[in-house]
């Protein structure tokens, strides 16, 4: 019996197929032993294929196949899931080795009135950048980073959202400054490290903040 599958095989998509019935897991590993074995790469398969339970029904296409099932062939699918696994988990390491502290100033931010603050404090030791930084292999400068928090209900939940996010290391990169050295600076996920000066100097009063951060955080999977 015929049907198909969206041969999807990169990055996380490729843990789902072992969900899939092993006769349609040798399936695809045949079709990549056939890409392999004409100079291709399993990469290739990015189109839905038909299959059944039998494979192949050309002989050289069988050969491959059973070299392949054999372990005579490229890597398993194990391997090659755990290989990329592997380069998805370093190539997300965009964020420096640091700590994150806080403490309360009593002192209220502009548009939160008789508000104590969070000043949270991010500090990065110099080091060297990595394939996901501008110039691997070279060292990057330390950095001292604030960021300022009202010491609310509000605040308190964001601080906690924030604080998981810096220990996923999703907070921070390195970039190249206007000065052209290479610093750690925030990534994505807004901060405010100024007390004043509104939205456009990463300051108060914005009343649009804490929906923006939230929202960022939860594509990233921080809720």
């Amino acid at each position: 019996m015929k049907s198909s599958v969206l041969t999807k095989l990169n990055g996380g998509q490729l843990a789902n197929w072992l969900l899939l019935p092993k006769w349609q897991i040798n399936h695809v590993l045949c079709r990549i032993a056939l890409e392999r074995s004409k100079g291709g790469r399993f990469t290739k398969l990015w189109r839905r294929q038909p299959f059944n339970s039998m494979g192949s029904s050309q002989s050289s296409e069988k050969f491959y196949c059973n070299r392949y099932l054999n372990g005579e062939g490229p890597p398993s699918l194990s391997q090659v899931v755990e290989e990329v696994n592997q380069k998805n988990k370093e190539s997300a390491k965009r964020q420096p080795e640091g700590k994150m502290t806080w403490v309360v100033l009593h002192k209220d931010l502009p548009g939160f009135p008789n508000v104590n603050t969070v000043q949270i404090n991010y500090v990065f030791p110099e080091g060297i950048q990595t394939q996901s930084h501008p110039h691997p292999g070279q060292a990057f400068a330390g950095q001292q980073v604030s960021a300022y928090l009202p010491d609310n209900r509000k605040g308190r939940k964001v601080l906690k959202l924030l604080e998981k996010a810096f220990y996923q290391q999703l907070l921070f990169t390195v970039a190249t400054n206007p000065n052209g050295e290479d610093v750690v600076t925030p990534d994505s996920i807004p901060l405010k490290t100024n007390q004043e000066g509104g939205s456009i100097n990463n300051g108060y009063p914005d009343p649009d903040y804490f929906k923006t951060l939230e929202k960022t955080l939860k594509d990233k999977g921080i809720k």
